[in-house]
């Protein structure tokens, strides 16, 4: 037990050899802690008298019976500002009589003269044993300091508690006692569980001031105690282990009264762990004897192949209060063999702290049994010449990295052609063979698929023949059309009637941008091309750099589109031309809008972006991913120079495209116009 000065009530007990010396500075005192042949419970409470021979130049604050108080009007109770005598200061013999017999009770020491301390020091030192002697240091450069700061005690009474510091300057002595103790304390969930065992008064309140040893007492709580004499203090705005210090005090009619001082410890962590093998591929970890302030627990594990590139931060799993599992997969790890580490970290609810916990000994893989992925054909067609290869990850194959299928039909492979993606989701990925691709040649074509995993190895599987039967479509006749804004203005029904004479039988019309933009023309714009017997599509301008952001503006696309009357069967475009959606992952966030768009009832999607932005020009657009026959690409071979219709149509770039926008500033209205050349028939008659 800690036995020092609570607030300027200089409590002390102590023998005839201990003083109190007032500064402007600090209370200081003698901490002791003691054993008495009567067993006294608690012999810190009292309630000392201000001590003798106080500088009247700088007094404390005293009231008019000369008594230290806590004022009414905030003044401070703690830290005499003047320089005095040393002060003989002894525990009243009465008091201790009476805590004798009422072992616990929250007595207060009678007041002390100056002129009877002589005899009351005699009489106390035969009341204190000679282990508070045999126990104190000999050194005083061994003290310690502590410092109890009551700047932030609420009003109790009408009086607030602002002083600044309390110090007790103590050496340290061991106490024992037999008895039920005036203050217990105990870690409960994510609190100190404080619990007083005296008699609380009628008009008395408590205050616990609870600190832990780490940093000086910058953690320094002070909690209110019920009437039942109960509070719970929560460990979370304490940072340190070890012991931690709680200071009682008890409040009424404006006095600050000390009562006890008792100490806690909290453990530090002495976690244990244990590693079992389950299978060939999996491992269990179980950490136990976590304590109690641990809210989680963190497994990072790795092996020791190629330092740290597989890394992989378990969470694991609460089993009960101060037991955690996690499940260790080699598939995590490339099937690596040989040693794996295993390190233990936990969130520590004391100064919410992320803590290393334990090293483990970790584990020896010397064999992996790695199986192959899971791959299938499905929507084979032979008259439609298509079919689609599926390759799944299975619990115990490698991860998916890069997935190629190459097939041919002719014995010189002159009909080779190469299907790829890198676009995995939930560890499957899908390409589809398609007969146009291969020059429209019926006969069995052979099928190889080749995966690439994320250790760096790959494997090569032959999946069989397929046949395919699929007759050349008829080449349809050139057609072109244009696509317009609210730069473009109001366009009359006439004007497109010219634009018709000229070889323009389609036009897409801007609807939206973003979450928030309509084109205020887009409804005349419209009618108006749809009464001159044009093919009306519409194209949204998009900036999303997340799928979140993506659904929300397929959503917003799709309410326009309705609300002007277009319906599902109507081309939608997303272009995408804003340099943003490149800081996210574009192909991720194009699949998220396309599905949202097919839930809200659209299908007929298409893609308009740059040449540059497309994969098979070196830019981050994945075309095998929406297929190459989905997309409208811009490219402007003369520049800003017009390119006509015919030349367009024997250059035919991007032939395999959905549509190639050759020009920006075709003269085909008095304004500028953006013309291009329909392959598919999707935008025009």
């Amino acid at each position: 037990m800690i036995i020092g000065a609570f607030l300027s009530s200089s409590l002390v007990l102590a023998d005839e050899n201990t003083t109190i010396s007032t500064t402007a500075e600090n209370v200081q005192t003698e901490q002791v802690s003691s054993t008495t042949e009567n067993n006294v419970a608690d012999t810190s409470v009292f309630e000392v008298e201000q001590a003798t021979e106080l500088s009247s130049e700088q007094p404390l604050v005293e009231d008019s019976n000369n008594e230290t108080t806590v004022s009414e009007n905030n003044s401070s109770i703690a830290s005499a500002t003047t320089d005095t005598t040393d002060a003989t200061v002894v525990a009243n013999e009465s008091a201790l009589s009476d805590t004798s017999d009422n072992l616990g009770a929250n007595t207060k020491a009678e007041e002390v003269s100056e002129d009877s301390q002589t005899a009351e020091v005699a009489e106390t030192s035969t009341t204190i044993t000679s282990a508070v002697d045999e126990e104190v240091t000999e050194d005083d450069n061994e003290t310690e300091t502590l410092k109890v700061n009551t700047d932030t005690v609420s009003e109790v009474n009408t009086a607030s508690l602002t002083t600044s510091l309390v110090q007790a300057t103590a050496k340290k002595v061991t106490s024992t006692q037999t008895q039920k103790s005036l203050v217990e304390a105990s870690v409960s969930g994510n609190t100190l569980s404080i619990q007083y065992n005296g008699t609380i008064t009628a008009g008395e309140s408590l205050k616990f001031a609870a600190w832990s040893d780490n940093n000086d007492q910058d953690d320094l709580v002070w909690s209110d105690a019920s009437f039942a004499g109960t509070a719970l203090a929560s460990y979370e705005n304490h940072s340190g282990y070890e012991t931690y210090h709680i200071h009682t005090y008890s409040f009424e009619t404006g006095k600050a009264v000390g009562l006890n001082a008792t100490d806690i410890v909290i453990e530090k962590s002495n976690v244990q762990t244990t590693i079992t093998k389950v299978d060939d591929n999996t491992y269990k970890v179980t950490v136990i004897n976590v304590p109690i302030y641990i809210k989680s627990v963190s497994l990072p594990v790795w092996s020791t192949v190629n330092g740290q590139d597989d890394i992989d931060w378990l969470t694991a799993t609460k089993e009960d209060s101060s037991t955690y599992t996690g499940t260790i997969s080699l598939k995590d790890h490339h099937y690596d063999s040989g040693d794996y580490n295993v390190y233990v970290y936990g969130q520590s609810k004391l100064g919410n702290q992320f803590i290393g916990l334990a090293v483990t000994k970790g584990f020896t893989v010397t064999e992996t049994s790695a199986t192959a992925p899971t791959i299938t054909v499905s929507n084979y067609d032979k008259d439609s010449g298509v079919l689609t290869v599926t390759v799944s990850e299975t619990s115990a194959s490698k991860q998916l990295k890069f997935i190629r299928v190459v097939a041919w039909s002719e014995s010189d492979q002159s009909n080779l052609y190469w299907y790829t993606t890198s676009d995995i989701t939930n560890g499957t990925a899908s390409l589809t063979v398609d007969e146009k691709y291969h020059d429209y040649i019926k006969g069995d074509y052979t099928v190889h698929v080749y995966v690439d995993f994320s250790d760096g190895t790959t494997s090569g599987y032959n999946l069989g023949s397929y046949t395919f039967n699929a007759d050349q479509p008829v080449q349809q006749e050139s057609s072109y059309f244009i696509d317009i804004s609210s730069h473009n203005g109001v366009i009359s029904v006439t004007e497109f009637l010219s634009l018709k004479s000229q070889g323009i039988t389609g036009v897409v019309v801007k609807l939206t941008e973003g979450t928030s933009y309509t084109n205020p023309y887009a409804s005349s714009q419209i009618s108006n091309a749809q009464a001159a017997g044009l093919k009306v599509s519409a194209y949204h301008y998009s900036h999303y750099e997340t799928a979140a952001e993506a659904k929300a503006e397929a959503q917003y696309f799709v309410s326009v589109a309705k609300s002007l009357g277009l319906s599902s069967s109507t081309v939608m475009v997303n272009d995408m031309e804003s340099s943003e959606m490149l800081n996210g992952d574009i192909n991720v966030s194009t699949r998220a809008w396309k599905e949202e768009m097919n839930r809200l009832g659209y299908g007929d999607l298409v893609y308009y972006t740059m040449a540059s932005w497309l994969d098979i020009k070196g830019g981050k657009v994945s075309t095998s991913t929406f297929g190459m026959s989905n997309f409208w690409v811009a490219h402007y071979v003369y520049g800003y120079t017009y390119l006509d219709q015919e030349t367009a149509k024997s250059l035919a770039y991007y032939s395999s495209a959905a549509a190639w926008q050759y020009t920006n500033v075709s003269p085909k209205l008095s304004h500028d116009l953006d013309e291009n050349i329909d392959y598919t028939g999707r935008f025009t008659w």
